[in-house]
């Protein structure tokens, strides 16, 4: 509360509260770069794609454009600062903190020191590695590896070097093996099983064509539901647990059934909850962690 009323004005910047704001920017720099391009370009009739934007950072890849997008944000009263930008023909660029050379070839970002503190364990290495492109020899030199332990990088070296190795390879952290275990489970739990369809004996000759059209049909429908399911989204490399509980699962038996399905997936729900529960030092294969890992997920706990 204030004694007297007052207005507050923003000079530069954007309102308060205004969550808006950053795409509405973003959406005003693409306007931008589409009037360039017209005006680079009076008879083009494609869209421009050679560019890329996040907010006031952009990156042009035509001369003409550029020259015509600098002009603009000239009349408009808009400063570029030539000191954080760079101009280059042979393809070196800085875009999104990221820099590249070579005709955008090469990745030569730094890494920062916020990740190279936190890569004193294989955790933190595997995320390293996942994130940039580092060799198997400059990561063990990160993890505190001289030269004699490197110069023996292409023969069997020590267990905690070798584990360090397949980590690297297989480019997951400990975490993600768990996450990747129970997703194989429910894979295999999940999996389309063979209908068993009326014996021949019970059925009488009449009635073959009734019970193919009556029953036999609406259960095909299901199964194969079940099985298209299976194979185009349980099968996926990028499947996630959540999908895997929405299982269009079905009878299987032309006997009756009591089964409550909903149960059965609340059931696999406690089972994924034991194998994260018991997902530790005395479960775990050694050879995943070194010692600096045994000792990180100690303190987790």
């Amino acid at each position: 509360m204030v004694k007297k009323i007052s207005e507050v004005a923003f000079l530069t910047g954007q309102p308060l509260g205004y969550y808006g704001s950053w795409s509405l920017f973003s959406l005003s720099h693409h306007y931008i770069v589409w009037l360039a391009t017209l005006k680079a370009y009076p008879l083009r009739s494609t869209p421009f794609v050679d560019y890329d934007l996040v907010g006031d950072d952009i990156l042009i890849t035509d001369k003409k454009v550029a020259n015509q997008h600098s002009r603009l944000l000239d009349r408009l009263s808009v400063t570029i600062s030539f000191a954080k930008s760079i101009v280059f023909e042979n393809g070196t660029i800085e875009f999104a903190k990221r820099f590249w050379i070579r005709d955008m070839q090469k990745h030569i970002s730094p890494i920062s020191l916020k990740a190279l503190t936190s890569c004193r364990t294989t955790v933190g290495l595997c995320q390293l590695s996942c994130r940039y492109s580092i060799e198997i020899s400059t990561l063990q030199r990160l993890a505190g590896a001289g030269y004699k332990v490197r110069s023996r990088l292409m023969s069997t070296q020590s267990p905690r070097w070798e584990r360090l190795k397949a980590a690297a390879w297989l480019k997951v952290a400990p975490q993600s093996l768990l996450k990747a275990k129970i997703i194989d489970y429910l894979r295999e739990a999940v999996k389309p099983k063979l209908i068993q369809i009326f014996p021949k004996d019970l059925v009488f000759d009449g009635e073959r064509e009734i019970l193919e059209r009556a029953v036999i049909l609406n259960l095909m429908k299901q199964w194969l539901t079940w099985l298209s399911w299976y194979h185009t989204v349980a099968l996926s490399p990028d499947v996630t647990i959540d999908q895997l509980f929405d299982v269009p699962i079905c009878a299987t038996s032309w006997k009756r059934s009591n089964e409550d399905y909903e149960l059965i997936n609340f059931g696999y729900v406690w089972k994924c909850y034991d194998m994260g529960a018991g997902w530790n030092l005395s479960t775990t294969p050694r050879w995943l962690f070194g010692p600096p890992t045994l000792s990180f997920i100690l303190v987790d706990q």
